[in-house]
């Protein structure tokens, strides 16, 4: 029975080309591996091409089933072979060796993967708190523009806005009622309403009007930084073998660099569009009056209005007015 590997001294071999593996010595094509010859893990394979596993099946015959990635075995005999993917494990019969080695070996390997990455990012702090810092400049200055903006709204309109970020329910409908009169032969007049559910439209990129998607950010940012610190202090132990746990924390909060950037350059992406809604569908978000006419007085003046010698509750009654017309309503309500 093979050694317990000794994770100080695993090598860790990873094959990107059949010919890299063709080129060992001691490999050899179409090895026989059962667990009986089974001596030890030597690396593992991710290649472009398919090669077939060689694992022994009880008939005699070998699996040969294709495999991108797996493993390269040495065998008692000191020939190397291949294990396609999670043949060792599902077709190697009870022998627990192999899974064992397996496990070692990933361990290992993501081990030595982690403290790559943490010396990676150590390399590039500088410029990664560079960007980062620049980022999150611009999207304070963003979140500065919005708040100007969104400042205009009354507080109902405000937490209508918040609550279609928070269900993802972004259009606005109003409710439309149509109105038919009778008139009998006795000249009483009946008046019977249908009302229905009218879509005005969908606005877009919502995530500004809230400071979640803001904060998130900052906190990301923050994040990072104090790993960067901590980073610092962990890559002088001696022995990062036996302080994996934090090795691992440290590069994983690190690695949130790159999505950090995206997703300040999304919310930046996002001025664009809101900026191209319609701003007369803030008009129809709540029915308080007074609510209302401060939207309208925004969107008057998104839509170059502002100069007009109108108040914002009538242009928005003409608004409404059009909207009837276009419907063939007698009369249009909120929610």
């Amino acid at each position: 029975m093979s050694a317990q590997p000794n994770a100080s001294s695993l090598e860790i071999r990873t094959f990107g080309s059949f010919e890299e593996i063709q080129a060992l010595d001691q490999f050899e094509v179409n090895a026989p591996l059962n667990p009986a010859n089974y001596k030890r893990l030597f690396g593992d394979y991710h290649l472009p091409e398919k090669v077939r596993c060689c694992v022994q099946k009880e008939n005699g015959k070998l699996c040969e089933e294709p495999h991108n990635h797996g493993w390269l075995v040495e065998r008692a005999d000191g020939k190397l072979t291949l294990v396609g993917g999670d043949c060792g494990v599902n077709k190697f019969g009870a022998d627990r060796r192999l899974m064992v080695d397996l496990s070692h070996y990933r361990n290992e390997k993501a081990r030595q993967e982690r403290i790559a990455s943490l010396s990676e990012a150590l390399t590039a702090k500088s410029e990664r708190l560079g960007a980062l810092g620049k980022m999150q400049a611009d999207v304070k200055a963003l979140e500065a523009r919005m708040q100007k903006t969104t400042s205009q709204f009354g507080l109902l309109t405000t937490r209508r806005l918040q609550d279609m970020v928070r269900t993802r329910r972004y259009e606005v409908f109003i409710t439309a009622t149509r109105q038919r009169t009778e008139t009998d032969s006795n000249g009483h007049t009946t008046y019977e309403n249908s009302s229905f559910q009218h879509r005005l439209g969908s606005l877009a990129a919502l995530d500004l009007v809230t400071a979640g998607a803001f904060n998130a950010l900052y906190d990301a940012v923050n994040d990072i930084v104090r790993a960067y610190e901590l980073a610092e202090t962990l890559i002088q132990e001696p022995d990062l073998r036996r302080k994996s746990k934090q090795v691992n924390a440290v590069a994983g909060r690190l690695q949130q660099y790159v999505g950090s950037i995206q997703e300040g350059q999304r919310l930046l992406d996002l001025e664009r569009k809101f900026f191209e809604n319609d701003f007369s569908l803030f008009c129809f978000l709540t029915k308080d009056k007074n609510e209302r006419a401060k939207a309208a007085r925004l969107a008057m003046s998104r839509l170059g209005k502002k100069s007009e010698k109108i108040e914002p509750g009538n242009w928005l009654a003409k608004h409404e007015a059009n909207i009837k017309e276009q419907l063939q309503v007698h009369s249009i309500s909120i929610g």
